[in-house]
């Protein structure tokens, strides 16, 4: 199997670390690409795809490759772009989208600060976890951003949030079966 030398790997992180910080530079301080990426992510198909992009950001967890952390950190920050913007969303993608859009638009607050920290927290117990090469852990850490962010979207969103239940149940299980198949491999 391919892997990349420790020296090559630090610097393909740093760059994919950079691009992260690019693109969300560019959400949030250019109201038109924050407005063409929304418009597209009413596409349910980038629901469907960003829950699966944590199997590759596991899978290069548990190889050790802070570059293949990174890069599917970018791709999944990316990920609500990718497809086309619909012609008819469905309207509780639409009113879910919005709140988030105001929620992430809106000062910062002690429970904004807190859902970063759970966001930021999840994504680095779960990379940790498969670091270590615990798969047990890592699938509870998966199963808690799952439910973390059903409840979140069900609380903040109300009916409209309920849309986000399938995708998150579908990528949770999927990425579950996929990750149990290709680290029994690498053993």
């Amino acid at each position: 199997m391919f892997t990349i030398p420790p020296d090559a790997d630090k610097k393909a992180a740093v760059l994919f670390a950079l691009l992260c910080i690019l693109w969300i530079g560019l959400l949030f301080l250019s109201d038109s690409v924050f407005a063409w990426a929304f418009a597209r992510h009413r596409n349910p198909l980038s629901w469907y795809i960003r829950p699966l992009l944590l199997v590759p950001f596991c899978t290069a967890a548990y190889r050790r490759s802070r570059s293949g952390i990174w890069a599917s950190l970018f791709l999944i920050l990316t990920s609500m772009v990718w497809f086309p913007e619909p012609e008819s969303p469905h309207t509780d993608i639409q009113t879910f989208l919005q709140m988030e859009q105001d929620f992430l638009r809106s000062g910062w607050t002690v429970d904004k600060g807190l859902a970063a920290l759970a966001v930021l927290g999840s994504l680095a117990l779960t990379a940790a976890a498969f670091w270590r090469r615990s798969f047990t852990l890592g699938a509870y850490y998966l199963m808690a951003m799952a439910g973390g962010k059903i409840l979140w979207s069900v609380t903040q969103g109300g009916t409209a949030g309920k849309q986000v239940i399938l995708p998150a149940i579908f990528g949770l299980t999927a990425s579950l079966v996929l990750l149990r198949i290709l680290l029994r491999r690498k053993k």
